[in-house]
């Protein structure tokens, strides 16, 4: 004998099935003593917590997360434009080092309304002026540097000054310069990768130059990022050099400059053999606080 059952009772059966599970569970957790749901809690936000503030996440110890560092020197790493007549540029140059901090001393976790983001930029030569000079002037090892400084509030941030080489914006001379997205456009001289925020001095005398030397900076040259991110999987494939108490990188050698070292105190020499009395890679970061 067959028995036809309507399928709305099914549903109904279903649901009373569900109800009175959902009705069980619910009573055995009433069962809990509330000061264990507590402990659990604090348990909870305790662990969360932990996984920002461990020393781990900040390995200079400047209160700055690494990870977040990363992420800020890579979205403002500026964007280079070269003269149509370089020739002192390797494939993977410039090599771009940073350095982020507060301007106040914070620990971590802390909000920081100003941030310095300090970008060193590294040639192995530095070729000397342009076809337009009658200077030459070139050596072994070119170091320059770039800084952005972002102002932060919350999750918001913006660029609120840059120091470009002999240039500042927002300045007199420079209320606008050019962006692509939120990286800075910066204009390299042939050769000398002198820097600029555009093509103004191109075959003019050259603001760097003591000796009326020209510049050449045609702006059309090759353009790329100068990418904080290193191609040989060291340094946990970011190129963060530290603070001066904490140096996360040292040896240059991976990077292309053998024997050259990222906060050296003497000539920075590209990795080869010294010509010339350059700068030294320590005096391109910041030694803070005072």
């Amino acid at each position: 004998m067959s028995c036809l059952i309507d399928s709305s009772y099914l549903k109904i059966v279903s649901r009373i099935r569900v109800t009175n599970l959902f009705y069980a569970h619910t009573q055995l957790l009433a069962r809990i003593p509330r000061i264990v749901v507590y402990i659990l809690i604090i348990l909870l936000i305790s662990f969360q917590g932990s996984a920002f503030a461990n020393p781990e996440n900040d390995l200079d110890h400047d209160g700055l997360s690494d990870r977040w560092e990363s992420e800020l020197a890579e979205r403002y790493q500026p964007y280079f434009v070269f003269d149509s007549a370089e020739s002192a540029t390797r494939s993977f140059e410039p090599v771009v080092l940073y350095q982020v901090y507060c301007s106040n001393w914070i620990e971590l976790g802390q909000n920081c309304p100003e941030i310095n983001i300090k970008y060193g930029l590294l040639w192995q030569r530095d070729g000397g002026y342009g076809p337009d000079s009658w200077c030459s002037d070139d050596h072994n090892g070119d170091n320059q540097s770039l800084k952005v400084l972002v102002s932060s509030t919350g999750n918001i941030s913006s660029v609120s000054r840059i120091y470009n080489g002999k240039f500042v914006w927002p300045s007199n001379n420079y209320s606008n310069i050019e962006w692509r997205r939120e990286h800075p456009i910066i204009y390299l001289s042939a050769h000398k990768h002198h820097q600029f925020f555009d093509t103004r001095y191109d075959h003019e005398d050259s603001p760097y130059s003591a000796w009326g030397c020209n510049d050449d900076v045609n702006g059309r040259g090759i353009k790329k990022y100068g990418t904080i991110r290193n191609q040989v999987t060291v340094y946990n494939n970011v190129n963060n050099v530290g603070e001066h108490f904490v140096h996360l990188i040292e040896d240059l050698t991976p990077l292309g400059f053998p024997g050259e070292s990222a906060w050296g105190t003497t000539s920075f020499c590209g990795g080869l053999e010294c010509d010339y009395d350059t700068s030294s890679m320590q005096a391109i970061w910041d030694n803070w606080p005072e």
